[in-house]
């Protein structure tokens, strides 16, 4: 399974202050509402890759990139159908619309975001009477995705999980973080689902 880095940019500091490069791990298992999670199924096979719709979803959410857990950003991609989580081959989980025997192909990618804050993220934030701290708004959102690709069916199955890293300065940052977080999946999903 290929593992690197790309998008350059930087990975945070110490821990807590920021994402880092290092491992993936795609849910925060500590606290359920610094993630939003979509599953479709079935799904035809899209006409890009689905990294590529994300970029493109995250700039309507007034999201700018950080870094990307992949080959020179591109998604990662392997001839066989994975595991729900390739970032963890010792979870034995398998994606949506799995059989046993099924063949077929895996594509993943996981990309950092920061909110735009002297674009139209700033002027939404000002709108909300939400100022931004001297120091910035610290919350990231880690998005990760993985398209399996059906060989006997010809259809598809994405799993997009979002998920908010950072420090938790004032009782909205999360909330506001996760609000982008829902218009990006839900985006991408009807994307996925042809609307």
């Amino acid at each position: 399974m290929a593992f690197g880095f790309g998008m350059g940019g930087y990975g945070g500091g110490p821990i807590g202050d920021g994402p880092h490069h290092g491992t993936l791990s795609r849910r925060n298992d500590y606290r359920s509402s610094a993630n939003a999670e979509r599953d479709i199924f079935p799904h035809n096979s899209p006409k890009m890759p689905v990294s590529e719709y994300v970029k493109e979803a995250a700039a309507r959410a007034w999201l700018l990139p950080v870094y990307s857990w992949s080959h020179a950003g591109q998604p990662m991609y392997e001839p066989q159908i994975l595991p729900a989580d390739p970032w963890r081959p010792d979870l034995k989980k398998m994606p949506p619309g799995y059989k046993n025997g099924a063949t077929g192909s895996t594509t993943y990618f996981a990309q950092c975001w920061k909110l735009d804050q002297e674009g139209k993220g700033k002027g939404l934030l000002q709108k909300l009477s939400k100022p931004i701290p001297p120091e910035g708004f610290n919350l990231y959102l880690v998005v990760s995705g993985v398209t399996w690709r059906y060989a006997e069916e010809n259809r598809c199955a994405t799993n997009l999980i979002a998920r908010a890293e950072g420090i938790i300065k004032y009782d909205w940052d999360e909330r506001f973080i996760m609000a982008r977080a829902d218009k990006l999946l839900a985006d991408v999903e009807a994307w996925l689902k042809g609307k």
